[in-house]
């Protein structure tokens, strides 16, 4: 069922306009993804502050990425325990191997992926990117 509406046909996107149509095959397409959001807990209550997701779910090496929202929590172990938790459920699916794209200038990014295991696979990409391969350690 389509909605039409002048108040759900656009929505904010930072280049243009993105409208319904393209919105909904957007929410269509997330059947191949998995998303958590990352909370984290100030005196008693609990914030969101980034997120992990894995893409390519069909594929035998699914793709991982994670963002963290606020530059004060960046280096405290945020994204390394969000990330420890997204591998064990990588694992617990069945896969033992993730990879990430990870852009040349986001330094922060290359230390903890490369800390966490993974390798650079390729040379830079032309659009500024590396890919990055881990295999998960499996539990025996």
């Amino acid at each position: 069922m389509e909605v039409e509406s002048k108040y759900l046909s656009l929505f904010y996107r930072q280049d243009f306009p993105l409208f319904w149509r393209e919105h909904y095959r957007f929410w269509q397409r997330k059947h191949d993804r998995k998303d958590w959001v990352i909370f984290f807990l100030e005196g008693a209550f609990w914030r969101k502050v980034g997120s992990v997701y894995i893409t390519k779910l069909h594929q035998q090496i699914p793709e991982i990425g994670i963002y963290v929202g606020e530059v004060t929590l960046y280096k405290k172990g945020v994204a390394t325990k969000a990330l420890t938790h997204v591998f064990a459920w990588i694992q617990k699916n069945g896969y033992s191997v993730i990879q990430a794209r990870i852009f040349k200038d986001n330094i922060g990014s290359l230390r903890l992926f490369e800390r966490l295991g993974f390798r650079k696979d390729n040379p830079l990409r032309k659009d500024g990117w590396f890919l990055y391969h881990c295999r998960l350690q499996q539990n025996t």
